[in-house]
């Protein structure tokens, strides 16, 4: 890398990503309870039923947030009269949902050494959402680099775009490996089952195999012919990503739109998802890097070695089990972690040992 801005961003992001596994993997305080009560706006003090009032004191700012309705306050906690009420000073808004949640607002100081605290209903199994949503919107954020840099090349025939085109669709497959494996890890202890043919693991896997064979017919096929019809591969791939998206909204296994209601979480979730993109955005940036040394080292040949490529999708046999057993959420949590890492750095000792390949092969042809 010719840049001095690369090693920085490689510094900047690997400290960012150890800080947020930390945060992720700690346990932190529970900073959110729930309000079962349908309460009405007052200007004068409220007293709010909760699951636990511990996690106030008087003068903290309690944030009221009604996530189906759209109503989000905060307020002033003015007293605490017992272990499952707290007075607030007033309420703006009607809050009718049932429940409601009530966070406990910490400072920011605190906030950024405190982790994330142990979800009530999964326990730890939770803590893979922490790598499984930020590997889910690196993925189809560079699945719509691969759609609009498709475009480009299709419109001006740019070899620039198409480079981005191929280099942000195989990295953007690496995260959407992620996704694959961490999903059924996390999903064996949240739905007693590895994998569900629901609408949104379906419709992923469909645009996992997209663009498997976007790549597999870019890699294999030759000339211009071959580059233009993965572009418009590329372009119809990319029509899965919004069907995979909102499918969570279906019925089926896969919970809806996930509202973190404890703000120590969404925290940590913000810090992991910065965190992610810049690992996304790096790698991108070195796999770009590759490409084009390996496209100066094909054209410097006289004639071009016929390259292919394969892959295919290994479902363990383990899914097949799906009977109910003592299973331990702590030990679900870190293979999910671990998994991650293991693709991700089998993919970048793989750009490794290109890099390798191709720096030998240009000092042969006296580059």
């Amino acid at each position: 890398m010719k840049s001095k801005l690369y090693p920085l961003l490689t510094v900047l992001t690997f400290a960012l990503l150890s800080y947020g596994t930390y945060l992720g993997l700690g346990n932190g305080p529970v900073q959110a309870t729930q309000s079962p009560d349908r309460v009405d706006a007052s200007p004068k003090p409220v007293v709010l039923a909760v699951s636990s009032s511990a996690i106030f004191k008087v003068g903290d700012t309690a944030i009221i947030d009604s996530v189906d309705s759209g109503v989000r306050e905060k307020e002033m906690v003015i007293a605490i009269p017992d272990t499952t009420h707290v007075t607030v000073a007033k309420l703006d808004h009607v809050h009718n949902e049932n429940p409601f949640a009530i966070a406990d607002k910490l400072p920011f100081a605190q906030q950024l050494k405190s982790p994330a605290p142990t979800e009530f209903t999964m326990g730890n199994v939770q803590r893979i959402f922490y790598y499984h949503v930020p590997a889910a919107t690196c993925a189809y954020t560079l699945f719509l680099v691969n759609f609009v840099a498709s475009i480009i090349f299709l419109w001006k025939r740019s070899a620039t775009a198409d480079l981005w085109a191929v280099t942000s669709a195989e990295v953007g497959l690496v995260f959407a490996t992620v996704v694959l494996v961490t999903g059924p890890i996390w999903g064996r202890i949240a739905w007693n089952t590895w994998w569900a043919w629901e609408p949104r693991l379906t419709t992923f896997l469909v645009l996992w195999l997209l663009y498997v064979s976007y790549l597999v017919l870019r890699r294999s096929a030759e000339g211009g012919a071959g580059a233009i019809l993965s572009a418009a591969v590329a372009i119809f791939a990319f029509l899965d990503v919004p069907f995979s998206y909102m499918a969570n909204r279906l019925r089926g296994h896969h919970p809806p739109p996930v509202t973190l209601e404890d703000p120590g979480m969404k925290f940590v979730l913000m810090v992991n998802m910065l965190a992610f993109l810049l690992f996304a955005g790096l790698i991108l940036w070195l796999r770009s890097d590759l490409e084009k040394v390996s496209r100066k080292i094909s054209a410097a040949h006289i004639q071009k070695a016929a390259r292919g490529a394969m892959a295919c999708l290994a479902l363990p046999a383990v899914f097949l089990f799906q009977e109910r057993q003592n299973l331990n959420p702590t030990t679900f949590m870190l293979a999910g972690y671990i998994a991650t890492w293991v693709i991700y750095l089998a993919y970048l000792l793989f750009l490794m040992a290109k890099m390798a390949k191709l720096k030998k092969e240009a000092a042969e042809l006296g580059m």
